[in-house]
């Protein structure tokens, strides 16, 4: 898929300067309403847009940081929003009962009016076509009202596949609800132009450029080339939803849309079947070499294409193929799965696994569809394995992150931001899947409490999606709106929207507001650090700034714009040691102006430098001090940027001193802000240093050489106050961690706000073998640090928001820590340890000894080394590093052993939704049911002597308990498992214990065991 769409929203991201001016050409087809400008005349929303208009004046402050030159290749036209294709039905709300008094109707206003706009009607070779712009900003960011103007990219272009399809999906579910003849016509055109995209063999290319004089092409780029990839299965799904709706009139384009299924179903099967049953092992976790494109997510995508085409066709022998392959992406796809337990990461979700993956661990919120893909497939052959498992990651994984914080991307720790639209559907998709699949009345509930997302019910409490003008705005921060609306986000919100609004149980929470919350707090060690220190301070860097065009000495030639490929021919001519900004010299380095943000720009095999004095004068580092460097920077596809700072002495002889060679940047995302790039201290500036240098370079592997570079600007340089402190590792929690040395001793306050009992998570990092560095050795580098390397220090953090007693688990006043988790033992603070560990322990108990996973250097893990049960208000924090070689800490994270929300809905009621991890279940109902519900503890298990035949009895136990944790005697148990189901009753203490027989067909492998009340439910798997 088009991923640089999605990560070009971090921070209001980098379109704001050029834009595609929105032509009237021979390939444009103009409506008859074409002259209505569908957002002239609506006025600003009172309160909604006072909000967003602080949020969108924060946005424009934001894109100071940003290189708005490098996404765009035109200039924008004021009056784009006067060549919208608009029909007045379409214009019209899409809930045609809606009420304008939300307090009492939950339905949205889901106007079209921007989405139609941002679908052009084209012909093309003489055929009624649209395609979908990619991009679109206000042309007035202080009044968005004011409209939009389309925004392409000069590697993508104007339009895309990948979005086109989507649209199609959103005019096929309009008309199933209002059966406009608008949505229709488009429908047909959306067709028209997948097919133009299509190859004889089924590949699809996706991106398609305009040129002067009109013509509409196909154009080749990194994410654009003839595949069947994410953009194709797209289509697929697009033609398979579509065709079903086209009425007897249009046979003849059904004919053809059904050949066109059929090519890509042959086509599918040509890039899974051969390699069905082979797997890649690298990783060291078990992926499917036969799924589509080695990829889990690409899979899941097709798996819902697939089923679109089941349902459109009635051919058996087509549907027993298209049965096949779902089959063999389905056993692809479980075996993605993280487990099955609601309190180890990763908590039962559906990873994001590929051939060749470095990182098994990894999970991102756009596109996440595995959940649906799973019970789609499980409903599809029959296998109720699957949808258990779907079922599983609903409850636990998903649940925890709707509950506890969304995260963009999980590897493994969270990344919690941008949230864009494509993210929010996803969870809409997956639990509407679910509802259709298991007829569970609590994913379809669930749904709509994601999709109040679009309402306000978000960290900023900003409606997302603009009832009145009917724009998605593109994402949004922990401190602004990217008030930017392109065709994915308006393509995303409005399908999703358009299926919640569609049943009526999800819809009554789509105006859902969260009032109260039990959730996961997060304590980064590198804060704790930081907290007993001054601030780093910033030294002198002349022309770190990189962004003064009256400054910059190699400039891109006059004419050039946004042109990659005359940019490229500029740098070219910049040999070594060309002065390119006051202070720094390079080498196929241009500086590139822009209306955005001016940057310098290096091609591949590029590099810029600058010298400093390292002398101790004022604002200058001088020997013993640690230097830490950070910067804004972008990099395109194939491209990798480093960024060093050397020590020198007079010989010569260069010494690393901090560099960033342990960041993986997202190829086309701006690091910037609080995500700008640091750089990690390798060792303090050494005795007899001259001078530093601070260094740049890029290496490309493109073949498009005009595409392969990185954008740099706003370079500083600062003085750490914390040697421990380690940055450039993207896969840790908030940005940074701690090399903690051997032997050191810290504690830290921390404040509690609800007493409970909470499991307790260690983020750790994997630090390279090296002699073991001691906590005197460290304190020694730098006379300046010696405050925060000393062998105990306290410092303060809270780690709470607001936590409701109703929804906690206990109410006890204790501390205490449970350590019979195996991986972690008690042990005395005295004691010492060969291999890498950590003592963590709360005030006074006894601490928990952490063995810390192995892993090549700065791999990350999370684990649950303890429970520990803790009293409102603050506590001591006390860590040693017990082993003899240096650690990475990264984060500490209080799960709640019962985490949830309670949200109000217009009509008054409110609902509690719990994740109970030790009952293993995901429970939505009121408050007052919530507190009185049984909790279920289950385990299960299969006798060895029945493993291989699947034929002996299963042996249930378990425990009712009620909300302070006392047994409940006499309830009735009814247990299911395997499609058998049995019934016990809780004895005095609550305890049960059954038999169950399994059937013969049921294998063992992934067995999921329901235990329920008329008021609880609690679950347990058995696997082989």
């Amino acid at each position: 898929m088009r991923k640089s769409a999605l990560l070009l929203l971090v921070f209001s991201l980098i379109l704001g300067a050029a834009q595609l001016p929105v032509r009237a050409v021979a390939a444009t087809e103009t409506d008859a309403n074409a002259n209505v400008n569908a957002n002239a005349n609506v006025n600003a929303n009172s309160n909604a847009n006072t909000n967003l208009n602080a949020s969108a004046n924060a946005n424009t402050k934001s894109n100071a940081n940003m290189n708005a030159n490098t996404n765009s290749n035109a200039n924008s036209n004021s009056n784009a929003n006067s060549n919208a294709n608009m029909n007045a039905n379409a214009n019209m709300s899409s809930n045609a009962n809606a009420d304008t008094n939300e307090s009492v109707n939950s339905n949205l206003n889901l106007n079209l009016k921007h989405f139609n706009f941002m679908n052009e009607k084209v012909t093309i070779d003489g055929v009624p076509m649209f395609l979908t712009h990619l991009y679109a900003e206000p042309i007035d960011r202080s009044d968005p009202s004011k409209g939009y103007a389309w925004v392409g990219d000069p590697q993508e272009g104007l339009s895309a596949v990948d979005d086109t399809a989507r649209a199609v999906i959103v005019y096929a579910e309009h008309y199933k609800a209002y059966r406009d003849a608008y949505s229709y016509d488009m429908i047909k055109r959306g067709l028209e132009f997948l097919m133009w995209m299509q190859h004889d063999d089924g590949d699809f290319d996706n991106f398609v450029v305009r040129d002067e004089d009109g013509t509409i092409r196909v154009k080749d780029s990194h994410s654009s080339q003839k595949s069947f990839s994410w953009w194709a299965v797209r289509a697929y799904e697009a033609m398979g939803t579509a065709l079903p709706l086209l009425g007897r009139e249009d046979r003849a384009l059904a004919e053809r849309v059904n050949g066109r299924l059929a090519l890509c179903l042959k086509r599918l099967k040509e890039k899974t079947d051969s390699l069905y049953g082979q797997y890649d092992t690298s990783s060291g976790a078990k992926a499917a070499k036969w799924l589509l494109e080695g990829d889990v997510w690409v899979s899941s995508i097709a798996v819902g294409a697939l089923r679109a085409h089941s349902l459109a066709v009635n051919d058996a022998s087509a549907k027993k193929a298209i049965a096949e392959s779902v089959r063999k992406l389905g056993e692809g796809i479980y075996l993605a799965r993280g487990g099955t337990s609601f309190r180890d990461f990763p908590y039962g979700g559906i990873m994001h696994h590929s051939v060749g993956m470095t990182n098994p661990d990894l999970w991102e919120e756009w596109g996440s569809i595995q959940v649906r893909a799973l019970a789609y497939a499980g409903q599809m052959t029959g296998n109720r394995a699957w949808i258990d498992a779907a079922k599983m990651a609903a409850d636990s994984f998903l649940s925890d992150l709707l509950l506890s914080g969304r995260a963009a991307n999980l590897h493994p720790n969270k990344e919690p931001y941008p949230q864009i639209n494509y993210g929010t559907a996803s969870y809409a998709d997956n639990l509407l899947a679910l509802y259709e699949v298991t007829g569970d009345k609590k994913y379809a509930k669930l749904a709509g409490i994601a999709g109040s997302w679009w309402t306000g019910n978000n960290v900023l409490g900003v409606p997302m999606f603009d009832e009145r003008n009917g724009y998605a705005y593109d994402g949004l921060t922990d401190k602004e709106v990217n008030i930017n609306s392109g065709g994915e986000s308006v393509d995303e919100a409005l399908r999703a929207l358009l299926r919640i609004q569609a049943n009526a149980d999800a819809r009554a929470y789509l105006r859902a507001k969260t009032v109260d919350a039990v959730k996961a707090q997060t304590v980064e060690f590198e804060e704790l650090y930081r907290g007993s220190a001054p601030p780093d301070a910033e030294m002198a860097l002349p022309g770190g700034g990189l962004n003064d065009p009256d400054q910059a000495l190699r400039k891109q030639s006059p004419g050039s714009g946004t042109d990659e490929a005359r940019i490229y021919a500029d740098a070219k001519q910049v040999g070594a040691g060309t002065p390119i900004y006051p202070g720094w010299e390079g080498e196929q380095a241009i500086f590139v102006a822009a209306s955005g943000y001016n940057n310098l720009r290096l091609f591949g095999g590029g590099a810029i430098e600058t010298e400093l004095p390292a002398d101790g004068e004022p604002g200058r580092l001088k020997a013993g001090e640690t230097p830490k460097l950070q910067f804004d920077a972008r990099v395109e596809f194939d491209t990798t940027l480093s960024a060093e700072v050397l020590a020198v002495d007079a010989s010569g002889r260069e010494t690393v001193v901090a560099d960033a060679r342990d960041m993986n940047y997202h190829p086309r995302d701006w690091y910037s802000g609080d995500n700008a790039v640091k750089t990690t201290p390798r060792a303090p500036i050494p005795a007899g240093t001259a001078k530093l240098v601070v260094r740049f370079r890029v290496d490309s592997s493109n073949p498009k050489q005009h595409e392969g570079y990185a954008s740099l600007a706003g370079v500083k340089l600062f003085k750490m106050s914390v040697p421990e402190v380690r940055y450039a590792n993207p896969d840790v929690s908030g940005g940074g961690y701690v090399e903690m040395p051997a032997g050191q001793e810290k504690s830290f306050a921390v404040r509690v706000p609800n007493s409970g009992l909470y499991d307790v998570m260690l983020s750790s990092v994997a630090v390279a073998s090296t002699a073991p560095a001691s906590a005197s050795a460290s304190a020694s580098a730098s006379t300046s640090t010696a405050s925060s390397t000393s062998t105990s220090t306290s410092t303060s953090t809270s780690i709470s928001t607001s936590i409701s007693t109703s929804i906690s688990t206990s109410t006890s006043t204790s501390t205490s820590i449970s350590t019979s988790i195996s991986t972690s033992t008690s042990a005395s603070a005295s004691t010492a340890f060969a291999s890498p560990s950590v003592l963590v322990g709360f005030d006074d108990g006894e601490p928990a000894l952490a063995a810390l996973p192995a892993g090549p250097a700065g791999r990350v893990s999370v684990k649950r080394i303890a429970t520990v049960r803790l009293a409102a208000g603050e506590h001591e924090l006390r860590l040693k590093n017990a082993g003899g070689t240096v650690v990475g800490l990264d984060a500490l994270v209080l799960y709640p052993v019962e985490s949830g929300i309670v949200v109000a809905t217009p009509d008054g009621r409110r609902t509690a939704v719990v994740r109970d991890s030790v009952s293993g279940a995901l429970f939505i109902g009121s408050p007052a049911e919530a507190a009185a519900r049984d909790r279920i503890a289950v385990t299960a298990e299969w006798p060895e002597a029945g493993r291989e035949k699947g034929s002996a009895k299963i042996a249930v136990t378990g425990k009712v308990t009620d909300g302070r944790g006392e047994p409940v005697a006499g309830r009735k148990v009814s247990v299911r498992a395997g499609g058998a189901s049995g019934t016990a009753f809780s004895a005095k203490d609550g305890t049960f214990d059954l038999r169950l027989s399994i059937p013969a067909s049921v294998s063992p492998e992934g067995l999921r065991v329901t235990a329920s009340t008329a008021s609880g439910e609690g679950t347990a798997w058995i696997l082989r």
